[in-house]
């Protein structure tokens, strides 16, 4: 659902989502470029999308260095946000194979200094 270049927006991207499951499918996926606003994760977003959908249902690309302007902190900021805000077993796309191992010490609460408080 939406769109690599523009803002497409959690009315539309629910309407999209939506459309996909009454024709069957079982999950749909939301682009990257959808989940960053001004360089930060669009909170806004996701949390209109938690209304509209069944975020189990729906799987998140996590933009990486392949897309322009992105970095390696933005990939993990995303990351880190989406398992905040979803839950621990928040469907990610474009995890690349050595990000593995730090993905899941996300979705397990470990972090650098330790477990969250």
């Amino acid at each position: 659902m939406g769109s690599k270049r523009g803002r497409s927006g959690a009315d539309v991207l629910a309407r999209q989502a939506n459309i996909c499951f009454e024709a069957g499918c079982t999950v749909a996926l939301v682009e990257g470029a959808e989940l960053i606003a001004d360089g930060e994760p669009n909170a806004v977003l996701i949390d209109r999308l938690q209304d509209g959908l069944d975020l189990d249902r729906v799987i998140f690309k996590i933009s990486g260095t392949w897309t322009p302007d992105t970095y390696k902190t933005d990939e993990y900021a995303l990351k880190n946000f989406l398992v905040r805000i979803v839950g621990s077993n928040v469907n990610l796309a474009n995890v690349m194979p050595e990000q593995g191992f730090k993905s899941e010490s996300l979705r397990a609460g470990l972090r650098v200094s330790g477990p969250p408080p």
